[in-house]
């Protein structure tokens, strides 16, 4: 079973992704990738296309035609890498049940920098290769693009206005992604809020919940 956390960047998914796989050690692996060394990203990347190709296409359909303006290889570098972890997490199903934190799911809910209307939105869906059971969540404070290392990063050297935007559609689109989901059958967890509840009581919900599918 392949498990993918994604939405709303600063909405709890990276911590419930690692805080998941940590408890329950023995079922559940976490898909990691070296932001250092790309050699195994671009490996995986290559296997991806040959397995999926229409999928990697039209995700970099979506990337071409959405991306925030400037940012197009830093949107496909995302997309690719996305693109490795989920290829990565099919050669590791032998076992146990592999997650993956921001793959191809979470790709189409952040890269675009436009609010997409929810037919639209459900092409794309309908387009790329999906995990067994998503984890999402439509509400997050971009906490990384507002701390003091902010400066550094891609999205924030755009602007303060451009950065406004594309936080807007994403927290638009991610709403439109879940509605979609929701419209093909996939099991989805809708990640509560980080003021309801710990990561620690939050993860055995979801451990239920993975139970019953």
């Amino acid at each position: 079973m392949i498990i993918e956390f994604c939405g709303v960047p600063g909405g709890g998914k990276s911590t419930l992704a690692r805080v998941y796989t940590e408890r329950y050690v023995d079922e559940a692996v976490l898909v990691v990738l070296d932001m250092y060394n790309r050699l195994p990203e671009i490996w995986y990347g290559i296997l991806f296309i040959c397995n999926h190709p229409r999928s990697f296409f039209w995700l970099l359909m979506f990337v071409f035609r959405y991306h925030m303006r400037g940012l197009f290889w830093y949107s496909f570098h995302l997309a690719v890498r996305a693109c490795a972890k989920f290829q990565k997490a099919v050669l590791m199903t032998h076992s146990r049940t592999i997650v993956i934190d921001e793959g191809l799911v979470h790709a189409i809910c952040v890269l675009s920098s436009v609010s997409l209307e929810k037919e639209e939105m459900g092409r794309w869906i309908h387009r790329i290769v999906l995990p067994d059971v998503i984890c999402i969540t439509t509400s997050g404070d971009f906490h990384r693009f507002h701390n003091a290392h902010a400066g550094l990063h891609p999205r924030v050297r755009k602007g303060e206005e451009q950065l406004k935007r594309w936080e807007s559609a994403v927290t638009n689109n991610t709403i439109k992604v879940r509605s979609c989901l929701d419209d093909r059958n996939i099991p989805i967890w809708h990640i509560p809020e980080k003021t309801t509840s710990s990561p620690q009581e939050s993860i055995e919900t979801l451990h239920k919940y993975l139970a019953t599918i």
